[in-house]
């Protein structure tokens, strides 16, 4: 079977799985992380295909807190989510996203489709730029001043060394490896895990000042608290 990976509005070739597409009610796709280019352009296509037999959710490897993001990207469009997504995502994947957005948009509101990530969140960078956007910027408690500006400092740092010039993601070529970049003159580790230990500390404090987002951020406090356990048990087994 030949499938063409750039015509999104051909399936031949997908035959040989209409049978399974039609009764099945969960659908596992595997990827090489080594191709990324390649799995951005067939993850779209596969979804588009599965879309006419039904298909309406979309469950990706991604964290908790990317999946929000993208979730949103795809609703709204909006400035703050793109200039997220664009600053901690490679470029191929980020076209993927814009075509699914664009995709969606186009779709009856019946028939529209969802994402969401489930997966351990691996990396910091999402879920402390989402974590700035629901911490007001002002009216901050004096006795949340300290954590809360220890936050929104890295979440400032984190946008300046993942996005270029243009506010695109550093990260982008096809790689058999994947290679992470010593902060040194930044101490991210420490800096989370303080803000952790303060928020556990101050949770009913943050719980009355943050009201109906309290529940947002203490999500992705979760998300930070599973990259914490993940970083101690690198080159385990156990991670």
């Amino acid at each position: 079977y030949i499938i063409n990976p750039l015509q999104n509005d051909d399936f031949k070739g997908y035959e040989v799985l209409d049978s399974a597409a039609r009764h099945a009610r969960f659908i596992l796709s595997g990827e090489d992380h080594r191709f990324m280019q390649f799995n951005s352009r067939m993850e779209l296509k596969f979804m588009q295909y599965l879309h006419r037999f039904g298909v309406r959710h979309m469950i990706m490897e991604l964290g908790y807190a990317r999946g929000y993001v993208l979730q949103q990207y795809l609703n709204t469009g909006d400035s703050v989510w793109r200039s997220i997504l664009k600053a901690t995502t490679g470029k191929k994947y980020m076209k993927m996203y814009q075509a699914m957005r664009d995709w969606n948009r186009s779709l009856p509101a019946s028939t529209k489709f969802t994402v969401s990530g489930i997966d351990v969140d691996r990396f910091t960078d999402i879920p402390v730029l989402l974590i700035e956007q629901f911490l007001p910027d002002s009216g901050i408690p004096s006795d949340l001043l300290i954590p809360v500006e220890a936050i929104k400092g890295l979440a400032r740092y984190t946008y300046t060394i993942n996005a270029d010039e243009e506010g695109e993601g550093k990260v982008e070529e096809d790689s058999d490896a994947w290679e992470y970049e010593d902060r040194g003159d930044f101490n991210e580790y420490r800096t989370i895990s303080n803000f952790i230990q303060d928020y556990d500390s101050l949770r009913s404090r943050f719980k009355t000042w943050l009201g109906k987002d309290f529940g947002r951020v203490d999500t992705l406090v979760n998300s930070l608290r599973q990259y914490l356990k993940w970083d101690v048990y690198e080159y385990t087994t156990y991670q």
